[in-house]
């Protein structure tokens, strides 16, 4: 009798092939090796289950079973599944209870469900789910939750396609859920907060000042002895100080009493010297007299001396005055021969200019008056009478002429004698 499973969609698909009783191993696909069996003891009765160990999640498909001699197949769909119970933990957010389930380990992927004590499904959030490197599923998922009757709530973590269901039950405590107070009791006890702050405040400071007044007290009272110590120290230290001034002064008037001896013995000493001196004096008086009339004699070389220095100064500074209006003289001579000689070419030119003006007036007055005769002539002509007249009026016109001549020579001469009165200053 033979006997196969096999898998279609491997390519090695037998699983366990048994024929004349035995189980062939050559045939057999090498991921199932050592993990099927059959169940001996049913196969007389027709028991013909495969028997598969150590179950992976590569193992779920189809499998088929086939008898060759009866020509019978059946195929049975193997599905595998992985379940594990969830963790349930409560975390604390301020005023709020958050309860977390977490479970691990599940194929296919799981759902989650929170449930209250009565069985009512709660709101949660979006469940998290994770797949590892097996192959297996965590999921996760939290829910805020409040204060009920029981405190009782349920995290049910299920997969349908396996008919897989597990559950979890926590109880909250009554501690963790805050009673919500309302904003009056929050305002008083903020007040009785800072109120009692102030007190402590006022104590501190009141407390301070009292030891800070009791120091003081204590630093007066130690001035004031301090003070006294001193006022006794000073009154013995005067009366010290009065003794040794007392003692000062007996030894002052002593010392005073000796310098007053010693200044009378001086000045007698003073007089006796000046007595000799004077008994000497007179015993040499010519040499006095020379010695005076030295030391004159010495004065009077020095005061010549200066005389002469200062003489000497004079001098000089007369001769350096000198030597400059030499200098200047020499300039302004210069200047005085270079006038003169402009002023002589001007000279010749004047009386150049003179002659020729004369000239002129000599040979244009004559014609006109000869003009004037002839008009006249004609006129007394005309009338027949009047010759005397014209004579007398000729003998005028010639002495107007001479006149003329005789005052522009005067006129030449005084311009050439105020020229040369120009030049002999500008000479000076």
């Amino acid at each position: 009798m033979t006997l196969e499973w096999a898998r279609p969609d491997l390519n090695l698909g037998f699983v366990h092939v048994r024929r004349y009783g035995q189980e062939l191993q050559l045939s057999k696909h090498p991921s199932y090796v050592g993990r099927t069996s059959l169940f001996i003891d049913k196969l007389k009765h027709g028991d013909i289950s495969l028997k598969l160990s150590k179950v992976k999640l590569s193992d779920e498909g189809k499998y088929r079973c086939f008898l060759p001699s009866l020509d019978r197949e059946s195929i049975v769909e193997l599905v595998v599944g992985a379940v594990s119970s969830p963790v349930v933990g409560i975390t604390k957010n301020s005023s709020e209870v958050v309860l977390g389930c977490e479970s691990k380990g599940w194929y296919p992927e799981p759902e989650v469900f929170w449930l209250d004590g009565e069985g009512n499904i709660l709101s949660a959030g979006p469940t998290e789910t994770a797949r590892g490197p097996d192959g297996l599923y965590t999921v996760s998922s939290r829910v805020t939750v409040e204060k009920t009757d029981t405190n009782r709530f349920t995290c049910r973590v299920q997969q349908q396609n396996i008919n897989q269901t597990r559950e979890t039950h926590i109880h909250v405590p009554d501690h963790f859920f805050v009673v919500a107070f309302p904003a009056a009791v929050y305002i008083t006890i903020v007040l009785a907060v800072v109120f009692m702050c102030i007190v402590a405040v006022v104590f501190v400071v009141w407390r301070w000042r009292r030891n800070k007044i009791k120091t003081k007290k204590n630093h007066e009272d130690e001035t004031e002895q301090r003070r006294e110590k001193k006022t006794r120290s000073i009154n013995n230290d005067t009366e010290i100080e009065l003794e040794f001034l007392m003692e000062g002064e007996r030894d002052r008037t002593q010392l005073m009493a000796e310098k007053k001896a010693k200044i009378d013995m001086k000045k007698k000493n003073l007089q006796k010297k000046e007595n000799k001196w004077k008994h000497t004096k007179g015993l040499d008086p010519r040499r006095m007299e020379q010695k005076k009339e030295l030391l004159n004699q010495r004065q009077q070389l020095k005061l010549l001396l200066k005389e002469a220095e200062r003489q000497m100064d004079e001098n000089e500074r007369k001769l350096q005055s000198v030597s400059r209006e030499v200098t200047e003289r020499e300039r302004e001579e210069t200047g005085l021969k270079i006038q003169q000689e402009a002023a002589e070419r001007e000279n010749q030119e004047l009386r150049q200019e003179t002659e020729l003006q004369a000239e002129q007036q000599q040979k244009v007055k004559p014609l006109e008056v000869q003009e004037e005769i002839r008009k006249q002539e004609q006129s007394q002509n005309t009338r027949g009478a009047g010759g005397e007249q014209v004579a007398s009026q000729k003998a005028n016109v010639e002495q107007g002429e001479h006149h003329e001549a005789a005052g522009e020579q005067d006129k030449n001469q005084e311009a050439t004698g105020k020229q040369g009165e120009s030049n002999e200053a500008t000479g000076e």
